[in-house]
């Protein structure tokens, strides 16, 4: 089996089971708990929320971070808790076509309830124009949110340039889905006030993950309970925490070299499928390197990874978290076509990958297409 899958999840590192197995044996204890077995398990999550901070660019003097279960809850928090909090300012919130299931369905909740959602426009290879951006910002705009990467095609946005312009709308904040962008993509976090990620991502384990929010900005919480943290209710899962520090320590200390591996995989990819003439590149070469969205023309994208998995190859259709029926809008956004949006899948890269899965793909690619033509 080749797995080329990456971007929907990924197998645990050793190293992380290793710390997530001995933080669980030896910090039990509730991390709210007075005595000294709490105090220590408390020890290990701040310390660990320290490094997490550090690695990806905050300064823990102007953010928090916040552990949750997934970047779904998170994305939620962010969007709910800033309408919850901030609605009289304003019911406006900005955001683009391109989003995760978690952002997109929780606007058209917002969008029922009340709140006004404009989308702003992308250019042909997927990247916000800023001055297009600033046509849809106003005075009542209390939420700009869209992911630093996206999780179809890989698009890239520029979130330093973007993060500059929101400073000229103090009532505005920015949001980020960093979800496919945190220890792959070295990208400027500085100006931003809320940002979300997942550590199954980074080979850490699912149900962890964490809102980087900015201080002086308030959020209504989604869940509450007992617990000594505002945003959050429940007990904390210290080894979760603590083994998701070990992640992204991991993913940082290798991302340059990591980056550059999966580059050349990536260009690797592009070189052997160019020979066909009716496979089209949906994702440009300024995407993610980790991210290689497709079509062949004239077969559908659900119908083409079915015949993949049938032949041993995981690659997916448009996001894991999305519908899999119909087309994608970002594909279609970015094409004007619909039969090519219909036809998009994904493949998407590790430094896990090989040469040698890159050719047991093409090899499964070819018969697969020659045998779904004749269909």
């Amino acid at each position: 089996m080749i797995y080329l899958d990456y971007a929907a999840d990924t197998p645990i590192d050793p190293e992380v089971k290793t710390v997530f197995n001995e933080t669980q044996a030896m910090y039990y204890a509730n991390p709210f708990a007075s005595h000294s077995l709490g105090r220590d398990a408390m020890n290990q999550i701040e310390h660990a929320v320290n490094e997490i901070m550090s690695h990806i660019g905050f300064n823990s003097e102007t953010h928090e971070l916040i552990p949750l279960s997934s970047a779904t809850e998170a994305n939620n928090l962010v969007l709910r808790g800033i309408v919850s909090a901030y609605g009289e300012r304003g019911y406006h919130i900005v955001s683009t076509n391109f989003e995760h299931p978690s952002i997109a369905n929780t606007l058209t909740v917002l969008t029922n309830n009340g709140c006004n959602v404009d989308y702003v426009r992308v250019s042909k290879n997927g990247v916000i124009d800023l001055e297009s951006l600033k046509q849809v910002l106003t005075s009542n705009t209390i939420l700009l949110s869209l992911s630093a990467v996206d999780s179809e095609v890989g698009n890239v946005q520029h979130i330093k340039e973007i993060a500059q312009l929101m400073n000229q709308y103090p009532n505005c904040y920015f949001h980020t889905d960093a979800t496919q962008a945190i220890g792959k993509i070295q990208l400027d976090f500085d100006n931003v006030d809320f940002l979300t990620f997942s550590a199954h991502k980074i080979y850490g384990y699912k149900g962890s993950a964490f809102l980087i929010r900015r201080k002086n900005i308030s959020l209504t919480p989604q869940i509450t309970g007992g617990g000594a943290w505002i945003y959050r209710a429940g007990t904390p899962a210290t080894p979760l925490i603590v083994s998701s520090a070990k992640a992204v320590q991991k993913a940082y200390a290798n991302i340059e070299e990591r980056f550059e591996y999966v580059k050349k995989l990536n260009m690797e990819f592009r070189k052997c499928l160019r020979v066909y003439n009716d496979v089209v590149f949906n994702s440009t070469e300024s995407a993610s390197p980790y991210i290689l969205n497709l079509s062949v023309k004239k077969i559908s994208g659900e119908s083409f990874c079915n015949a993949l998995d049938e032949a041993g190859i995981c690659v997916s259709v448009k996001s894991a978290c999305s519908e899999k029926s119909g087309f994608s809008k970002v594909v279609y956004d970015m094409s004007g076509s619909r039969d090519i949006s219909k036809a998009s899948w994904r493949i998407s890269l590790s430094h896990l990958t090989t040469s040698e899965d890159v050719e047991k793909f093409m090899s499964a690619f070819d018969k697969c297409r020659s045998k779904l033509l004749k269909n």
